[in-house]
């Protein structure tokens, strides 16, 4: 079970746009719980903030199962951390 779990982890860190995928989700996550289970209305910035984040996550999946060479998932890869400045 360890080394399945280092493999995944390996796995994980090797490529960039899963850790981005992840962390767009979680953002995500973070931010719609925090709305309706304990009821933090956000402000009109916050709901402009989310918009990059709902960008990432397609192109993520794009570059993940569509894109097989590793020199166009490191392009994308730039482009979705400056979708996150």
């Amino acid at each position: 079970m360890r080394n399945k779990k280092n493999n995944l982890w390996l796995w994980a860190t090797k490529n960039p746009l899963v850790v981005l995928l992840c962390a767009a989700i979680f953002a995500l996550g973070f931010a719609y719980i925090s709305q309706y289970f304990f009821d933090y209305q956000p402000c009109i910035l916050c709901y402009h903030q989310r918009k990059p984040f709902f960008a990432i996550i397609p192109i993520c999946l794009f570059g993940l199962f569509v894109l097989k060479s590793k020199n166009s998932q490191k392009y994308l890869t730039a482009f979705c951390a400056l979708l996150l400045l």
